[in-house]
């Protein structure tokens, strides 16, 4: 497991152990490498993310580790989205509040003919 913690209020800021930082565990380091990068990079900023290992104590103090996995998918979905021009045309759509935690997974890996000719579909669908 690769794990990683957003800091509620920055880096630096310790609250005698009632953080309310959020700890994720992702099952692959590519997943939590992207969403660590999609954060901030000023590390007094809300939202701070960094890497730690699940022996320090941020991690093991945690109340419960979250699973980030959904969350790593949706950075690379947003990346590959951002990065395509038939895919940014359909942007909305492909970055809707699906309930399914696999939609961000396939919008990241599935082929880009597949995921264009879905949106055109859901779209043609949605104003029907």
């Amino acid at each position: 497991m690769f794990n990683a913690l957003e800091c509620a209020y920055g880096a630096h800021v310790v609250n005698d152990g009632q953080r309310a930082d959020k700890a994720y565990s992702f099952t692959r380091r590519e997943l939590r490498d992207a969403w660590v990068a999609a954060g901030p990079a000023d590390t007094t900023a809300p939202g701070y993310r960094e890497v730690l290992s699940a022996r320090h104590p941020a991690i093991r103090k945690a109340h419960f580790v979250d699973d980030g996995d959904s969350l790593g998918w949706q950075v690379l979905a947003e990346r590959r989205i951002d990065n395509s021009p038939a895919l940014r045309q359909h942007r909305a759509i492909l970055l809707y509040d699906w309930p399914d935690t696999a939609h961000p997974r396939w919008v990241a890996t599935a082929k880009e003919a597949e995921i264009v000719s879905w949106a055109k579909a859901t779209e043609v669908a949605a104003l029907s």
